[in-house]
C-alpha cells in the first residue's frame, strides 16, 4: 500500500487518479481548494482518504500539504502535482485580476509565441492567453513577428537564429 498526495483532486485527472488509487487500496490525501468537493470520496473510504485545503496560489500550501500527509499517514510515497490555473479567455477579454495571476512583475516571465499557418497562439508563463486565426488571405504567413512586453517585467527573447535590434 502506497500513500499518495494528489493536488487538484476535485475534478478531471486528479479525481480519476484518486478514485483509481483508492480502488486499488492505497491511502490518498486529496489537496483541493474546497474539501467539501471530495466529501463523497472521503465518506466511501474512511481511514484511507483525507481531504485538505490547498490553494496553488499560496506559496506555503505545498509544504503544508506534504507535512500534513506525513503527519496523518507516516509517509508520502507518491506526489501527483496536478493542480493548475487556467485562463479560459482571450487576453483582450481578461480582467486585470486574471492577468495579475499570470504575470510576475519584476521577475522573469516566459512568453511563447506559436505561429502555425494562420493560427497564432501566445502563452504567458505556461497559460494560453491568446489564440487567434488570421482570416485575411492577403496577409503573408511568413516574415517578422513584433512583440511588445509591458508590465515592468524582465524579458529575454530567443529563437534559433533570431536577431534583436533596438527600434529607432
Amino acid at each position: 500500500m502506497k500513500t499518495l498526495l494528489i493536488t487538484g483532486a476535485s475534478t478531471g485527472f486528479g479525481r480519476s487518479i484518486a478514485e483509481e488509487s483508492l480502488a486499488r487500496g492505497h491511502r490518498v490525501v486529496l489537496a483541493v481548494r474546497s474539501p467539501e468537493s471530495v466529501a463523497d470520496l472521503i465518506e466511501g473510504h474512511a481511514g484511507q482518504a483525507a481531504a485538505i485545503q490547498f490553494d496553488l496560489t499560496n506559496p506555503e500550501d505545498p509544504a503544508k500539504a506534504v507535512a500534513e500527509t506525513i503527519s496523518r499517514y507516516g509517509q508520502l510515497d507518491v506526489l501527483v502535482n496536478n493542480a493548475g490555473y487556467g485562463l479560459l479567455a482571450a487576453l483582450e477579454e481578461t480582467t486585470d485580476e486574471q492577468i495579475k495571476r499570470l504575470e510576475k512583475p519584476g521577475e522573469w516571465n516566459a512568453y511563447e509565441v506559436r505561429c502555425e499557418g494562420p493560427k497564432i497562439t501566445i502563452i504567458l508563463n505556461g497559460e494560453t492567453t491568446v489564440t487567434y486565426t488570421e482570416e485575411d488571405k492577403t496577409i503573408a504567413l511568413d516574415g517578422l513577428i513584433a512583440l511588445q512586453i509591458h508590465g515592468n517585467s524582465s524579458a529575454e527573447i530567443s529563437f534559433r537564429h533570431l536577431t534583436l535590434e533596438a527600434l529607432p
